[in-house]
């Protein structure tokens, strides 16, 4: 019977909350995270560049970040909605997180990036808090074309 009371306390309170237009507490916001789109803007072959706009919470946060995490693959159907839901997806921009809008897939851990399909998915880093994923950008890294040449006659 308590814990009910107190369940309907919170529920009530939360509603007030939404009510009266307060936001949420700063380190609930940052958990949440806010939901930026990430672009793959080229291909080239064995590198992917990646461009993305920056989170809302970045103008008043400087020491705001981002990560990058791959897939070796298609795309799933159904997006992550947790890091740890995010079933082989790889931080591939290092555990230090970015600072630019950018950042440029080479391969890491193995250098050139094979020719195949993959995706991606950034998150934003603010006082070790992390958001949930970005949205799904899909990749296609083409084989280097060959290079035609005349034979020579002797």
């Amino acid at each position: 019977m308590r814990s009910t009371n107190i369940s309907k306390r919170v529920s009530f309170l939360a509603l007030l909350l939404l009510l009266s237009g307060l936001s949420l507490p700063a380190r609930a916001q940052e958990i949440q995270g806010t939901q930026f789109q990430l672009k793959v803007t080229a291909t080239t072959p064995h590198s992917v560049t990646l461009f993305w706009v920056a989170s809302t919470d970045a103008a008043l946060n400087p020491t705001l970040g981002y990560q990058i995490y791959r897939l070796n693959g298609v795309c799933p159907a159904i997006p992550p909605t947790t890091v740890a839901a995010a079933t082989g997806f790889q931080l591939i921009s290092g555990a230090v997180a970015l600072t630019v809008l950018t950042y440029t897939d080479l391969g890491f851990p193995t250098t050139p990036l094979p020719p195949g399909n993959y995706c991606y998915f950034a998150t934003s880093i603010l006082n070790g808090a992390q958001s949930v994923p970005s949205n799904l950008a899909p990749a296609v890294v083409l084989p280097a074309p060959p290079v035609l040449g005349v034979p020579t006659t002797t």
